[in-house]
C-alpha cells in the first residue's frame, strides 16, 4: 500500500469485548507493517494486528500499562507470491483464556506462539471498536510502519466471534484456502466490508456491508 492508508473514527464505541476482523493480505516486501492499528494519543494506548519483518503475526492490546493481550506466532509469513487470510476473533467473556482471542491463518487456528498472553475475562479492547481512529495499513499514531503489500476484502464484525469459514473455504479439489467474496450478512453497528474494488468506480474505503461505514483514503 506504499504510503497510502485508510482511516475511520466510529461515532461511538461498539462491542469492545466481542468482534471479528478478517483481511486478505499479500506481502511485497519485508518491512514491518500494520494491518490494522489504533491509538489513543493522550494515554499512549493501542490495539493492533501487524506483521514483523521476519514474518511473525502480532496481535497486541496495550492498555497504557503494558500488553494485556500479546500473541506472536512462531509461524512466519514470508511468501510474497500469494495472499494470506488473517482472522482475529475476540470474545473476552469466555471462561477459557485461550478462547478469548483466536488467530487463524488461511483457515487454520494458530496454537504455537513465541509470545502468548491472553486478556483477563471481560476485558475491553483498547482502541479496536472504540470511538478513536481505526487505521488500516499504517501505524495508528505516526507515519510509520505502512503495510508493504496489498490488501483486499477487509471485514470487521461488531459483536460476534466468528470462525474463518465465514470469510474463506478450502477448495474441494486442491485443498487450498480460497476467498469468499460476499460480505458477512450481519456485521453489527460498527462493522464494515472493504472490498477495495476501485475498478467499479468506488473508492478503496467504500463499505460494501450496507452500513455506510466508509473509510477515508489518505496518501
Amino acid at each position: 500500500m506504499a504510503t497510502t492508508y485508510l482511516t475511520r473514527t466510529p461515532a461511538s464505541d461498539g462491542n469492545r469485548k466481542t468482534w471479528t476482523f478478517s483481511a486478505w493480505v499479500k506481502r511485497t516486501g519485508t518491512a514491518e507493517g500494520r494491518i490494522i492499528s489504533t491509538f489513543i494519543t493522550a494515554e499512549s494506548k493501542d490495539g493492533t494486528i501487524h506483521l514483523y519483518p521476519d514474518g511473525e503475526v502480532l496481535v497486541v492490546d496495550n492498555n497504557g500499562s503494558g500488553n494485556v493481550t500479546d500473541l506472536k506466532t512462531n509461524r512466519l509469513l514470508r511468501d510474497t507470491s500469494g495472499y494470506y487470510n488473517i482472522v482475529v476473533a475476540s470474545d473476552t467473556t469466555q471462561a477459557v483464556a485461550a478462547n478469548r482471542v483466536k488467530l487463524y491463518i488461511n483457515g487454520v487456528q494458530e496454537t504455537s506462539f513465541a509470545t502468548e498472553t491472553y486478556p483477563a475475562q471481560d476485558t475491553d479492547w483498547t482502541g479496536i471498536n472504540e470511538d478513536v481512529a481505526q487505521v488500516i495499513g499504517r501505524k495508528g499514531d505516526a507515519s510509520t510502519q505502512y503495510f508493504n503489500g496489498l490488501m483486499t476484502h477487509i471485514q470487521f464484525v461488531d459483536g460476534l466471534q466468528l470462525a474463518p469459514t465465514e470469510f474463506g473455504e478450502f477448495d474441494s479439489t486442491s485443498g487450498i484456502w480460497k476467498i469468499k467474496t460476499s460480505c458477512y450478512a450481519t456485521p453489527g453497528t460498527n462493522g464494515y466490508c472493504l472490498k477495495m474494488e476501485t475498478t467499479t468506480g468506488s473508492a478503496m474505503g467504500t463499505d460494501s456491508s450496507g452500513n455506510g461505514n466508509n473509510f477515508t483514503e489518505v496518501g
